[in-house]
């Protein structure tokens, strides 16, 4: 059963043995293959065996490694994953322009509606201009909807000083999720 994510911040070697992850650092921690679900490698001074990297392909546990600013930079992907799965990109690739552009409408639709149920409940305030956001989305979302509601809800939340694209710790941890 896939339960954990485990996380390696510190310098270390990972290997396979006995179908366990074997960390070692100053001491040596041993991780049964089959209750990891997530692995995610955030520090690159982390060495690894091949062996390991095809145990971790092998159990289907997602393998998401970091570079130095600590932000997800590498997935670790089955070349041959399940054939339902490549049925289902085949298809979603093949749809047409209108069912995509649809379907993102609909995708930034809730992401804003999320966004005003995020302030509502962190500030106990109504924040109608979101539903304005909403009826304003078009298809592909053209008019940049998404991006004028992020402006909002970020300011919101962080203050009027708060830059999306700045190199600081709130967002740091925003880039990671």
């Amino acid at each position: 059963m896939t339960w954990r994510t485990v996380v390696l911040t510190n310098d270390s070697k990972i290997s396979l043995r006995l179908n366990h992850l074997v960390v070692k650092t100053d001491n040596v921690v041993t991780i049964p293959l089959n209750e990891i679900g997530q692995l995610v490698i955030e520090n690159p001074n982390i060495v690894m065996t091949g062996h390991l990297l095809n145990a971790l392909s092998e159990h289907k546990i997602t393998t998401i490694i970091c570079n130095e600013k600590h932000l997800p930079f590498s997935h670790l992907n089955l070349i041959y994953g399940h054939f339902r799965q490549a049925r289902i990109i085949k298809r979603q690739i093949e749809w047409s322009p209108e069912r995509k552009d649809t379907l993102w409408q609909h995708i930034i639709k809730h992401k804003i509606n999320n966004q005003k149920e995020v302030l509502t409940n962190f500030f106990h305030s109504q924040f109608g201009n979101f539903d304005e956001y909403i009826a304003q989305v078009e298809l592909s979302d053209n008019t940049n909807r998404e991006g004028h509601a992020a402006k909002v809800y970020f300011n919101q939340l962080f203050g009027m000083d708060f830059i999306r694209g700045e190199d600081n710790p709130i967002n740091w941890a925003l880039n990671y999720g």
